[in-house]
């Protein structure tokens, strides 16, 4: 039932150029079905977030950040991407992100011409260290679901009715 779906997460143990490749691809998939049911939707928070989950990487971090920029498409199949082991010896997690700066009010030529590499439209990549990638993770799930739900003007009554119904569907 796609009206419950609020996040799809693909998760790997060690990531790869080519999964990345075929992640993008099979949300692309997904987002196609979904497109049947939100037809003509394009806020952020209208239909479900999608997002890689992967353990570890099994090439450097530069091999996934350009594999990302070239997979991802920010304004038709944005995903995120949360490592939670890259490959430095501080152990640290890694998450990769398209920001929209059509909000960004500072957001000046000189600062764009900097980023030009790293730009898709109006769109930049951001790669940030994270030290507790899995909490973040998680802190981003459950702050994501509430936004969503809440553009979905569902209220705690009605997700109680809509997880019911759920139930009924699914024992039948």
């Amino acid at each position: 039932m796609a009206h419950s779906v609020l996040r799809v997460v693909e998760i790997k143990t060690n990531l790869t150029s080519k999964d990345l490749r075929k992640t993008a691809s099979n949300f692309s998939t997904i987002r196609t079905l979904f497109d049947e049911v939100w037809s003509g939707e394009k806020y952020e928070f209208d239909k479900p977030i999608f997002e890689l989950l992967a353990f570890r990487l099994f090439v450097k971090e530069e091999t996934i950040e350009n594999t990302y920029f070239d997979a991802c498409d920010p304004t038709n199949n944005h995903f995120d991407v949360t490592i939670l082991r890259s490959k430095k010896k501080d152990e640290s997690g890694l998450q990769l992100h398209f920001e929209s700066t059509s909000h960004w009010t500072d957001f000046s030529e000189e600062s764009k011409e900097e980023h030009i590499n790293e730009m898709k439209g109006e769109y930049i990549i951001t790669s940030s260290s994270k030290r507790t990638a899995l909490a973040d993770f998680y802190y981003q799930l459950i702050q994501d679901a509430y936004y969503v739900l809440d553009y979905r003007s569902y209220s705690l009554n009605d997700i109680g009715e809509h997880f019911m119904k759920y139930l009924k569907w699914t024992s039948q």
